[in-house]
């Protein structure tokens, strides 16, 4: 009867069979490129702020502000106290380059009251009191 090496006898001496020594596994790290470390990507679901996440929209009492896409226009939805899903939520309308640039050029005292009269009206056609 020949007897068969097993993995733990080549292991324990791989010098006594030849090509061997090259079928073993190397010893963990041993000869492997370490990946760069990652930097953790940002939720793009994150919450956003009242104030319009960095945009020069201002603070309006119950609408969240949504960057829409590459384009640079934003979204205003109305959301009613504890409302954090999007369902709980309602579409008020879309604010295009053109309307951001007529209220970036007023005064912030004139921008407040024209993004109010905006938003207003949108809870209006919506009946949202």
């Amino acid at each position: 009867m020949i007897a068969t090496p097993t993995a733990l006898n080549l292991a324990s001496n791989p010098a006594t069979t030849p090509g061997v020594v090259s079928q073993i596994a190397p010893a963990s790290g041993v000869g492997r490129k370490l990946s760069p470390k990652r930097k953790p990507k940002s939720s793009p679901k994150a919450r956003k702020s009242p104030s319009g996440s960095g945009s020069h929209l201002p603070a309006v009492d119950r609408v969240e502000w949504e960057r829409h896409s590459d384009d640079g226009a934003w979204e205003a939805w109305h959301a009613p106290l504890g409302a954090v899903q999007r369902k709980d939520k309602t579409y008020l309308g879309y604010v295009g380059k053109g309307r951001l640039a007529t209220w970036g050029s007023l005064e912030p005292d004139a921008r407040q009251k024209a993004v109010e009269g905006w938003v207003a009206m949108k809870r209006e056609k919506k009946g949202i009191q």
